[in-house]
């Protein structure tokens, strides 16, 4: 497929799916749970290749996260 035949919705599409196709998805209902609550799931990598229907990232306002070890919320 021509991407300069396409509209510019679908060539993005277009180039974002092969993107994905390149790098693979990983699906969070096999990641294994977190040990203090087996609801939820730890993952550490690119969250482009997480298939998921929610991601929290734990960034402040500087989107930075927090340095402080053993802080569960970071002012």
């Amino acid at each position: 497929m021509n991407p300069i035949s396409l509209q510019p919705t679908e060539a993005v599409e277009e180039v974002l799916k092969s993107i994905t196709e390149e790098k693979g998805m990983i699906e969070a209902t096999a990641l294994p749970a977190a040990k203090l609550d087996h609801r939820l799931s730890l993952w550490q990598g690119d969250i482009t290749t997480l298939r998921a229907d929610a991601i929290v990232n734990a960034a402040n306002s500087q989107m930075l996260g927090c340095f402080s070890p053993r802080h569960f919320q970071c002012v």
